[in-house]
């Protein structure tokens, strides 16, 4: 077995201690994310203003990470994988979200408690970037200023 699991004294989980498998560098950044299934409706107008209405229709989230391939997330709704999704991410650096064509890829129950029910992490695949360059450019930004606190 090319993979060593052993259980976290911290949180009694299991955790993969095998090569690394992911293709791009993760970055944890809080960015604030809307999540809507292919084809539920919104704001065709002004996309980048929630109503009162696109709360009950959208999932609002905020990012565990991220990178050029695609993103993770804590939702409560339950995403099948190979589900197309809509994913509005929120940048400091913009005015409006940059919308993202997204397959999920993966899902992992979380159960929070007998009274406050469960949530998922949700892992979607990046088929399409509206803004793909701008978008790179702001995560390369980001992994640079990750790696000049590391070696300062």
């Amino acid at each position: 077995m090319d993979k060593i699991e052993r259980r976290s004294e911290r949180t009694n989980t299991l955790e993969y201690k095998g090569p690394e498998r992911r293709k791009y560098v993760r970055l944890d950044y809080p960015f604030f994310i809307r999540v809507r299934k292919d084809g539920e409706g919104s704001n065709k107008e002004n996309q980048h203003v929630i109503t009162f209405k696109e709360l009950e229709d959208n999932d609002i989230s905020i990012a565990k990470n991220m990178s050029i391939g695609g993103i993770c997330f804590t939702t409560s709704k339950d995403y099948p994988p190979e589900t197309q999704v809509f994913v509005e991410i929120f940048s400091p650096t913009r005015k409006v979200p940059f919308h993202i064509l997204a397959k999920v890829a993966w899902r992992k129950k979380r159960i929070l408690g007998h009274a406050l029910g469960y949530t998922h992490d949700t892992g979607v695949e990046f088929l399409k970037i509206d803004a793909e360059g701008e978008f790179q450019d702001l995560l390369e930004q980001l992994v640079k200023a990750r790696l000049e606190k590391v070696l300062l």
